[in-house]
């Protein structure tokens, strides 16, 4: 299996992110829930801001492993 690039990451629909990120974090279902309400897919995952998902009613906690998690996906991926 190939190491994911940045270009695999934006052309992911929403399930296909939740699915990915359901194997890399452990947060609450809930979290989940609302990237699917909000129809976050892979490019919009990587411009995400911890006060966007915490405006659309995510806790504190589970927004920053979210975004640290999309900060170090573009860190580490080319």
């Amino acid at each position: 299996m190939q190491p994911l690039s940045i270009t695999d990451i934006q052309g992911w629909n929403t399930d296909e992110l939740i699915n990915h990120l359901r194997g890399k974090l452990d947060i609450s279902e809930r979290s989940f829930t609302i990237l699917k309400e909000q129809e976050i897919d892979g490019d919009t995952f990587l411009k995400l801001t911890q006060e966007e998902l915490e405006r659309w009613g995510m806790a504190g906690g589970p927004a920053k492993k979210i975004v640290e998690y999309a900060n170090k996906l573009k860190g580490t991926c080319k």
